[in-house]
């Protein structure tokens, strides 16, 4: 399932054109263990990629989202500008919001797709659950943690010494 979209920007420069691809997949993971493979089942792998042309000509692909620039950073850069791509092409916020539109519009078609397909929502869904788990669990274990250490569990050594390991 992939979706494209291609934006072109005109600038002083000449013509920015950004091709952009959002693809999600179910892949057969394996774990390579000492000459033997371990199947680990399926899972969803999603990828963007932003290809990056200058009047014709690929410049670079980049995986990342564009980054707006942060106010510490803002005298390096002309004033128009707003966010930076790929570290090369810089966007005014008009230019900003047309790329975020595109990507946003290709994920939704992704994940339109995605939800006709029994398998990629089974296998989602089980991702989400164990994502959810694993965070009450995390949280869960957080709470002892700070309640043993209130009771005198020493951060440092793991036991209740009440300070002894520290005396060396």
């Amino acid at each position: 399932m992939n979706a494209i979209r291609t934006v072109e920007i005109k600038m002083q420069s000449g013509v920015v054109t950004l091709n952009i691809e959002i693809t999600r997949e179910l892949r057969e993971e394996v774990a390579y263990a000492d000459g033997y493979n371990i199947p680990l089942g399926k899972k969803v792998h999603e990828n963007m990629k932003i290809t990056i042309s200058h009047n014709g000509k690929k410049v670079m692909d980049t995986n990342w989202m564009p980054a707006v620039i942060r106010d510490v950073e803002k005298k390096r850069y002309p004033a128009t500008a707003y966010a930076i791509l790929g570290g090369k092409v810089i966007l005014t916020e008009a230019n900003y919001n047309v790329v975020m539109a595109s990507i946003t519009e290709a994920t939704a078609e992704v994940e339109s797709i995605a939800i006709g397909d029994q398998e990629y929502s089974e296998i989602k869904t089980n991702e989400i659950t164990a994502k959810t788990m694993k965070k009450a669990n995390d949280e869960k274990a957080a709470k002892e943690y700070a309640r043993a250490v209130k009771n005198g569990l020493c951060p440092k050594c793991g036991t209740y010494c009440y300070g002894d390991c520290g005396a060396n």
